[in-house]
């Protein structure tokens, strides 16, 4: 049997249901907790937020105090915006709570470039706390619209 992770997802708009989807659907992985602010989201069960066919026995939490209280996780997947400042206060209590944190944030990619401060106090209270966090997330006006103009740049006749 294959030691399944065990992860809380904040965050459940288009990208952050997309992810819990693909988590649900790995073998490895195991959603414990969810979080969303949304009025028509707290309460109701992470199947049927998400798009699934079936619930999941998950209610979806309105606080991440609530699904940290409640629930034990080894990861925690945060797609709520895109903006260090603005989820920075969320970034804080996961990493408080021990859990390895994974993020949609497009600044935390790169943290030092425009929030050096925040970088460097993320930085310390994941060591102080042993756990890690990982920014994935990238700008979709990047992907769709200037990476591809870059791309094709060069195919232009000259």
């Amino acid at each position: 049997m294959v030691n399944q992770l065990r992860t809380i997802h904040i965050g459940l708009g288009h990208m952050g249901a997309e992810i819990a989807r693909l988590v649900h659907r790995r073998g490895d992985m195991e959603i414990v907790g969810a979080v969303d602010v949304a009025p028509d989201k707290v309460g109701a069960d992470l199947g049927e937020v998400i798009g699934l066919d079936h619930p999941l026995g998950i209610p979806v939490a309105g606080s991440i105090e609530d699904v940290l209280a409640e629930r034990k996780a080894d990861i925690a997947v945060q797609a709520t915006g895109s903006h260090l400042p603005r989820v920075y206060p969320q970034l804080v209590r996961l990493i408080e709570g021990g859990l390895n944190v994974i993020s949609t944030c497009e600044e935390l990619a790169y943290p030092a470039w425009q929030h050096p401060e925040l970088s460097e106090e993320l930085d310390r209270l994941a060591s102080a706390h042993g756990v890690t966090v990982l920014g994935t997330g990238v700008n979709p006006g990047f992907v769709m619209d200037r990476l591809p103009i870059a791309l094709t740049g060069a195919c232009q006749a000259g």
